[in-house]
């Protein structure tokens, strides 16, 4: 292998497989300079993008605010690559990178490539690691940085299939935190709670006891005992905060309440609607107005909350992450969650990855999909349980087999 050393750049790329939910990664800047003078690429490659106008790569050069909607690669990976024409030369390089809180990384990876004989070589320089719900920023200079490349041996292409995932670690005793002493009780100067069956109902005082009904009504009336149950017995992994158990937190949207505050964090974490293990946060907004005036009131709540029960099923029963994966793989081949329109072809949140696969399916099973015209819901055709057990019965006889689908 040949070894070249160099202070020129051919191509920058940010990646990740970190992400707070796992499907997209939203960044609003992207941005390299030298002594202060911004380099300008002649193109940039991505691992996938939202399919609209809004949310293309070339959203991070631009000051506006419009953002890159990231999608993952079929590894599991983005990436978001600034290429260059020409090498650069630089003396001292400053990154900025800003992300939006709906959808961030929360671990980054910054490399610097090259192309030999049209194969792309990289050299990583940094990894950058945030916790809980906290978007990254990185403002980072790298002055008189020497690359180090390497030239790969020459394999020659092949198409990769779409894979199953490796099954998860949450039936592995020795990767999760150790069971609590004793049994956990929200802090009652924060909170008030209910616990339905096993799983903690916890809401900010600010907010309305009649929001904290309406979220217990929603988990009595689709989470089966048995998964109450198992949520008060479920062990976080080790990298999380907080060992467990299971449950949902209410944050209060009118006074931007931050996940940060509750008295399990007290930090700086940033961030309400999402699920970041052991949490499964929401607002009060999704009771009341529904979020952005537009979702179905429950519906965020209940969406983040499969997050939670994938986890907790995960830990009881090993091969639920694979079951789930193969039936995603499986929908990705046949395309059922494609629809077309004016622009074109357009896949939907649920065919992002495993994960939203299963999110979104339970949102639709449910009854809480939005019907409305211009959301994707109604131009796939898939707003209805009638219409997914039409098109993927096989996802809704696994969804009936952990939430109460007849209600």
């Amino acid at each position: 292998m040949q070894q070249t050393n160099s202070n020129l750049l051919w191509a920058f790329r940010v990646t990740t497989s970190h992400t707070s939910q796992g499907s997209a990664w939203d960044v609003s800047q992207l941005e390299l300079s030298n002594n202060g003078t911004p380099l300008i690429p002649s193109s940039i490659s991505t691992s996938g993008s939202y399919a609209h106008p809004d949310y293309e790569p070339i959203q991070v050069l631009e000051n506006n605010p419009k953002f890159w909607g990231g999608r993952p690669d079929e590894h599991g990976q983005f990436y978001l690559q600034l290429n260059f024409q020409k090498a650069v030369a630089f003396d001292s390089l400053t990154l900025t990178l800003k992300q939006r809180q709906e959808h961030f990384a929360t671990k980054i990876s910054i490399l610097f490539g090259r192309s030999i004989d049209g194969t792309w070589v990289w050299n990583q320089v940094g990894n950058y690691e945030s916790s809980g719900c906290v978007p990254l920023s990185l403002n980072l200079s790298f002055p008189g940085l020497s690359l180090s490349l390497i030239e790969p041996k020459r394999e020659p292409k092949r198409e990769e299939p779409l894979r199953v995932p490796p099954a998860d670690f949450w039936h592995s005793p020795e990767k999760l935190h150790p069971a609590r002493p004793m049994e956990f009780v929200p802090d009652s100067s924060f909170y008030n709670s209910v616990n339905v069956n096993g799983l903690w109902v916890c809401a900010s005082k600010t907010i309305e006891l009649e929001v904290i009904s309406k979220c217990e009504a929603l988990v009595r009336s689709k989470v089966p005992l048995w998964l109450l149950q198992a949520c008060r017995s479920f062990r976080s992994a080790r990298w999380a905060i907080d060992p467990g158990p299971l449950r949902i937190i209410i944050l209060d949207n009118r006074f931007n309440e931050q996940a940060g505050m509750i008295p399990e964090l007290e930090n700086d974490t940033k961030g309400r609607n999402c699920t970041s293990c052991p949490f499964v946060f929401t607002s009060r907004e999704d009771f009341v107005d529904g979020v952005n005036f537009q979702w179905p009131l429950g519906a965020l709540t209940a969406h983040e909350l499969v997050h939670g029960l994938d986890m907790v099923i995960r830990q009881v029963d090993p091969d639920f992450h694979n079951r789930v994966a193969g039936l995603f793989i499986q929908a990705k081949k046949s395309q059922i969650y494609q629809y077309k329109d004016v622009r074109g072809t357009h896949e939907m949140y649920a065919a992002t990855n495993r994960d939203e696969f299963l999110a979104e399916t339970a949102i639709i099973a449910m009854g809480l999909a939005d019907p409305s015209p211009n959301r994707e819901y109604f131009k796939s055709g898939l707003y209805l349980r009638s219409q997914l057990e039409e098109k993927d019965p096989e996802v809704v006889d696994l969804l009936s087999t952990f939430l109460n689908l007849e209600i």
